[in-house]
């Protein structure tokens, strides 16, 4: 995971290892979606600081949504 401290507020941002555009964010989960927008997954309840920080890190980082790859548990099997 990639880790990312902002000055401002100590905010942690950490990017999923697979490279998409999930985020944790002190033990919650964020999405940037299709319309590169924040949407809360879970872990809790939505904080509005911390999706304001996620969008200024996604503005200056140039980050857009990137699909996951199915995991082995989401994967159809295969006949």
């Amino acid at each position: 995971m990639k880790k990312v401290t902002t000055k401002e507020g100590k905010i942690q941002i950490k990017q999923f290892r697979d490279g998409s555009s999930y985020f944790w964010v002190y033990n919650k989960v964020y999405h940037l979606n299709k319309q590169n927008e924040i949407e809360f997954i879970c872990g809790g309840s939505i904080d509005e600081k911390e999706v304001e920080e996620l969008k200024s890190f996604c503005k200056r980082n140039r980050k857009t949504f990137k699909e996951r790859e199915p995991s082995i548990f989401e994967q159809e099997e295969k006949l």
